[in-house]
């Protein structure tokens, strides 16, 4: 991908002028915010594995904080988590080694597995399948009034906000449930980042302060 010239200019601007900057451990802080959340967004990019190894690293975490539902985007509708072996069938991203752990790890703490997934994906449009998946992660809070639920999605589904004509996941199930999920985007703001703005923000942040672990960054007073 590629931006405009005023794009690489407003990102210089903007951390000329954001004021001074400051990096938070990310495992510290986003397990100090989930413990007070009923529901969890996490997304990943598949060609960034690393971002689906650092959830990997916390979900042992989520268990201790009493998260006992873990919804992730690549099982398949079609079978029950709860049985199937650990292949392929399971959800067509389960060949990745890294999923496959993810899955066995889950199973392993106790963690339900939601398989939230359109089953008529190939028929329905991007809205349909999204409203979908929402529409069966509200059916478990509404079911289970204690639930705490560990989602991983696909990159812009977990979004909080329409993105021009498309209505992600994260959206339509706060608008469903009045639940504000705690949002962690892993795609946007990385060296593998998912547009060419975030790459090149990052490029230049790092420039200004060194990442040397897994960070959030906040406005320092």
């Amino acid at each position: 991908d590629s931006m405009m010239t005023i794009g690489y200019e407003d990102v210089k601007k903007y951390l000329d002028t954001i004021g001074k900057l400051q990096l938070l451990e990310a495992r510290s802080y986003i397990l100090q915010q989930s413990a007070k959340e009923r529901v969890v967004l996490f997304n990943d990019n598949a060609a960034q594995l690393q971002q689906r190894a650092y959830f990997y690293s916390l979900l042992e975490d989520f268990y201790k904080l009493g998260f006992r539902y873990l919804s992730i985007y690549w099982l398949s509708p079609l079978v029950n988590p709860a049985t199937a072996p650990v292949t392929k069938f399971l959800g067509y991203q389960v060949a990745d080694p890294i999923a496959g752990e993810i899955i066995r790890k889950a199973k392993q703490l106790g963690f339900t597995l939601i398989a939230y997934g359109d089953s008529s994906m190939t028929r329905n449009t991007g809205n349909v399948q999204d409203a979908v998946q929402a529409s069966r992660l509200a059916a478990l809070l509404q079911q289970d009034t204690a639930a705490k639920i560990l989602v991983l999605d696909e990159q812009a589904h977990i979004a909080e906000r329409p993105i021009g004509n498309f209505t992600p996941m994260g959206t339509v199930l706060e608008r469903l449930t009045g639940i504000d999920p705690f949002t962690i985007d892993q795609t946007e703001l990385c060296t593998g980042s998912s547009f060419e703005y975030g790459r090149y923000f990052y490029q230049e942040l790092v420039k200004r302060i060194p990442v040397d672990q897994v960070s959030v960054v906040t406005r320092g007073k």
